[in-house]
């Protein structure tokens, strides 16, 4: 009786940190740290995850950067200049970020939703591709996901994962947002469309 308190109250401990840390995870964390604590702690904390605050009108006056290439699944290298002219979700994650893996099952429905819609997905980390190749075979994902081994361009540097940029087809950064959010919401197909309008 009491291992099985015991393991109950480490699971709940460790939901507890990971709702907390939803805001995000520092980089300079190692990469080799601890995932979060299982697939169903993360589901949960997924599901609590509010959408993401877009603003009432769309605005943005900083350039995006396409002068950077990333590495797909397959080993195939994509320049970001192949973007251009495109609505482009970009975000900057890691298998061992908890708030990040909590947010991917929304992003790959957002995914799901959209592709149809000429909206570019970029989920970009900067881990080896071995790393994230089983880790997205695990869950089974479909949504492109890239690997890099350079710094991104400034434009795009953060200190804090999840990062998720919105891009306009003008090439304008029109929204970014730190930390985990619920991305399978109307707010966001509805703010996606908005920005697909821009030209």
């Amino acid at each position: 009786m009491y291992k099985s308190y015991l393991s109950h109250f480490l699971r709940l401990s460790l939901l507890i940190l990971l709702i907390i840390s939803l805001s995000g995870c520092k980089i300079s964390v190692n990469e080799g740290s601890p995932p979060p604590p299982s697939d169903e702690d993360v589901k949960k904390a997924g599901a609590s995850l509010p959408p993401p605050p877009f603003p009432s009108s769309i605005t943005g006056e900083a350039l995006a950067d396409y002068g950077w290439s990333a590495t797909d699944l397959t080993g195939k290298t994509i320049q970001a200049s192949e973007w251009k002219g495109k609505v482009v979700i970009l975000n900057m994650w890691a298998t061992w970020c908890g708030p990040c893996v909590a947010e991917m099952p929304s992003l790959q429905q957002l995914y799901d939703k959209t592709k149809a819609d000429n909206i570019v997905f970029a989920l970009v980390s900067n881990e080896d591709q071995e790393t994230v190749n089983k880790f997205v075979q695990k869950r089974k994902y479909s949504l492109p996901i890239y690997t890099i081994s350079e710094n991104l361009p400034s434009a795009f540097s953060t200190e804090v994962i999840p990062k998720t940029f919105v891009i306009s087809p003008t090439g304008k950064i029109v929204f970014e947002h730190i930390g985990g959010a619920n991305w399978n919401d109307q707010t966001t197909i509805d703010f996606l469309k908005s920005v697909a309008q821009l030209k």
